[in-house]
């Protein structure tokens, strides 16, 4: 689950988080709302900012991917 998403990051909820300055590659799967039940994939390289007990805050490099399922 995710909070406050931007184009500039994430807050994912978790309850395992990972450590702080690791480096990730996130895939985020977004549903399509036209009615067809469509999604689309972003691929994003990103850095965790911040962990804590409940989550971690994830910031994302500028090179998104968006790739379509």
């Amino acid at each position: 689950m995710t909070e406050n998403i931007s184009a500039g990051g994430a807050f994912f909820h978790t309850h395992k988080p990972l450590s702080e300055g690791l480096r990730v590659l996130v895939e985020l799967v977004l549903r399509c709302e036209s009615g067809r039940g469509g999604a689309s994939k972003v691929r994003v390289k990103g850095r965790v900012l911040r962990s804590q007990p409940d989550g971690m805050a994830i910031g994302f490099a500028k090179r998104v991917q968006m790739v379509s399922c």
